[in-house]
């Protein structure tokens, strides 16, 4: 996929939740240069409304395996309840 493809109604939807919001915007820009969709949310609470909100269907959760209050695990199960084909997957910031 070329980085300077268009994004289309066809590329797929991430939503990506990421605390630390330089890192976030960073991500999001990249993701969007390669042509996806991106939904943008920095802690669990806003990425639970932004899918209820959403009638249109998300492709992929990409989280962070940690925030503030709850787990990407957890916050996967609890999208999934309602997008049970959403894939998931997770960073980490951990380097050890």
């Amino acid at each position: 996929m070329s980085a300077s493809r268009a994004s289309s109604p066809e590329a797929p939807m991430i939503l990506l939740v990421e605390e630390l919001e330089p890192l976030c915007t960073r991500l999001k820009f990249t993701l969007e240069s390669a042509g996806l969709l991106v939904l943008q949310a920095t802690d669990y609470k806003e990425a639970l409304r932004i899918s209820a909100a959403r009638a249109g269907s998300i492709d992929l959760l990409l989280t962070s395996m940690r925030l503030s209050g709850l787990s990407g695990p957890v916050l996967a199960f609890l999208l999934r309840a309602r997008r049970p084909h959403m894939a998931a997957l997770y960073m980490s910031k951990n380097l050890a």
